[in-house]
């Protein structure tokens, strides 16, 4: 298990959000070497390995617009609020990662990274719309004609689940 940490000086300054697979107090301490004023871990939460990387990509795209440099934002963060983002965000990520072909699915010739955001939106899109009428299992083709794809999926939220996971991270990113 790697971990997701929020490290910054406190008093709603700046924060650092990334990962590692060490511990969040390893590296505070790496990250203390170079800073001048005290740091401190706000927040950090357990994210299994095959995931990490991707939760903190869907993080740094979530706060996006409140980027300041490199990995460090401009928000206020508790240890409750990373939790219940992290919840919503591991729902969206699963739901996603389930429309990433396997490598015995990807025929195409470019290779096909299993990170979240190279599926195609118009899938992704439908995936979302057959999910709240309760459509399973899903089915989807996509690719150049002489090299299409089929992924079969069975998912195992409902709507509700995506609809409030994605009301988890909204609420959040309305209140900055």
């Amino acid at each position: 298990m790697g971990h997701i940490y929020v490290i910054g000086e406190g008093n709603d300054s700046p924060v650092k959000i990334g990962f590692t697979m060490g511990t969040a107090v390893k590296r505070l301490a790496e990250l203390q070497i170079g800073h001048y004023r005290r740091l401190h871990i706000i927040a950090s939460a357990e994210v299994p390995d095959a995931r990490i990387r991707e939760t903190e990509k869907y993080l740094h795209l979530t706060f996006h617009a409140h980027a300041i440099r490199g990995e460090w934002f401009a928000v206020s963060m508790t240890q409750a609020s990373l939790d219940e983002l992290l919840k919503g965000i591991n729902i969206l990520l699963e739901t996603r990662a389930l429309l990433v072909p396997t490598p015995e699915q990807n025929t195409l010739d470019e290779p096909h990274d299993a990170g979240l955001f190279l599926v195609p939106e118009s899938i992704i899109a439908n995936f979302e719309t057959d999910i709240d009428n309760e459509v399973s299992p899903f089915t989807y083709t996509y690719g150049p004609e002489d090299q299409e794809v089929e992924i079969t999926i069975e998912s195992p939220y409902t709507s509700e689940d995506l609809a409030k996971a994605q009301e988890t991270i909204d609420h959040y990113l309305a209140a900055l």
